[in-house]
């Protein structure tokens, strides 16, 4: 491969690539894309295409810095963790229902 800048090819994501990478939901890059945070194209066949440096940017700059330690151990946007409250048995028994009077 030469150096000339011609035969410089850029990594491209889809949205989903995009977020397995970033560890961001698909949600949150699409919200990026219609917001104009993040720039994205579409392709002759309507496909978003987000080109790696434009995305590289984007993670830099967000808020939650986050997202890659949580790719990295398994978290996701949708993971819920059990709480005391969710394990505890609820017991019926003791309700009282309005009555009509």
């Amino acid at each position: 491969m030469t150096s000339d800048s011609n035969s410089y090819v850029t990594k491209k994501f889809t949205p989903l690539a995009a977020a397995k990478h970033t560890g961001y939901g698909r949600t949150t890059i699409m919200k990026a894309i219609k917001e104009h945070d993040l720039k994205a194209t579409r392709d002759n066949r309507n496909r978003w295409n987000i080109a790696s440096e434009d995305l590289e940017e984007w993670a830099k700059n967000r808020p939650d810095t986050n997202a890659s330690l949580s790719a990295s151990v398994g978290v996701t946007d949708t993971t819920v963790m059990p709480t005391d409250a969710m394990l505890t048995p609820v017991s019926y028994t003791h309700l009282t229902l309005p009555t009509n009077r």
